[in-house]
């Protein structure tokens, strides 16, 4: 299993991954390996990932790849409109071959050209959280974007904000019924998926903390969910939490590096090879990420794991992830 987030925010979506496959092996202990990449552009406003069984989703996702390009409309909301059925199909002849499995895909876009409508009593809820201090990471500012809002009448249910308009929905099978999730909110699917508690505790800073900011908005997500799985001590996820981010500009995996002496850990892009890396710049450790069509179970004999960024922090500071350790 794995786990995957997203949240839609004031000015776009955000969508991140962990990396971990589980490789079941009767009679002998399951394989761990950090080296599956869990999401994809579609297109530049839409992107899409999975959690579940590797060979299905690959299935579903190459015939996506492979009937995208026919398409006339690949706006979101024509894919809106498409993906569900052809999941839903590519899933049940899949099925018939392979027998069912667990498995759910994630959607982000975004939707240019129309403005993102915000309702405005969740902001009055953020507003509330930053200024009585109730959230746990403490500040002195409240965003632009949170009082243009505010400062409209408050008979205003909705206001729009001067972005692309947000769109982000999860689909589970067998049906994949598409369940949608409005601006300034965020969900979790896999076994992961209790990530959501988490994320609570923080989301402010995750939608409100310095809207557009790239960098503060994909931390915010990747301590959370990490931080759960950490402490739940969930080893079916794991390795690095890449992120992915689509606003006005388009889409793009936020990758950089963090550092704790003497190592420094980094997710990279590597122009050459067009793929995510796992980085110990400390260790030399690399880890590239595979797609799941590359992925071949049978020649995983060892786990591969990329627990760096966790190990350096639990070693700098044991207090911070009490994870349980199996």
């Amino acid at each position: 299993m794995t786990v995957i987030a997203g949240a839609s925010l004031f000015n776009g979506v955000i969508l991140l991954a962990d990396t971990r496959v589980t490789i079941q092996r009767r009679g002998r202990p399951d394989i761990r390996c950090d080296i599956a990449q869990k999401l994809f552009f579609l297109t530049p406003t839409t992107a899409i990932g999975f959690s579940g069984d590797v060979r299905a989703a690959s299935a579903i996702i190459c015939e996506v790849f492979r009937q995208l390009p026919k398409r006339a409309h690949t706006d979101a909301l024509s894919l809106r409109q498409w993906l569900p059925r052809l999941v839903a199909a590519t899933y049940r002849a899949h099925a018939r071959k392979h027998g069912a499995s667990a498995l759910a895909f994630i959607v982000g876009s975004v939707v240019p050209g129309r403005n993102n409508l915000i309702e405005r009593a969740k902001v009055a809820e953020l507003f509330k959280t930053i200024g009585y201090g109730q959230s746990p990471i403490q500040r002195n500012f409240v965003p632009d974007v949170v009082m243009r809002i505010l400062m409209q009448p408050a008979t205003e249910t909705f206001v729009a904000v001067s972005a692309p308009a947000g769109l982000l929905y999860t689909m589970t099978a067998p049906d994949f019924v598409p369940r949608h999730y409005a601006p300034l909110e965020y969900c979790a699917i896999g076994s992961g998926h209790g990530s959501i508690k988490e994320i609570a505790k923080t989301a402010d800073w995750l939608l409100a903390g310095q809207p557009g900011n790239d960098m503060v908005e994909s931390m915010a997500l990747t301590e959370a969910v990490s931080e759960f799985v950490a402490a739940e001590g969930i080893d079916s996820c794991g390795g690095m939490f890449p992120c992915l981010k689509i606003d006005h500009r388009g889409g793009a995996f936020l990758c950089g590096s963090r550092g704790i002496p003497p190592n420094r850990i980094s997710l990279l892009f590597d122009a050459t090879s067009r793929r995510l890396v796992q980085q110990n710049e400390g260790t030399g450790k690399e880890v590239p990420l595979q797609r799941p069509w590359e992925i071949d179970a049978s020649a995983l004999r060892k786990d591969l794991r990329f627990d760096d960024w966790h190990d350096a922090v639990r070693a700098f500071n044991p207090l911070r992830l009490k994870r349980k350790d199996p």
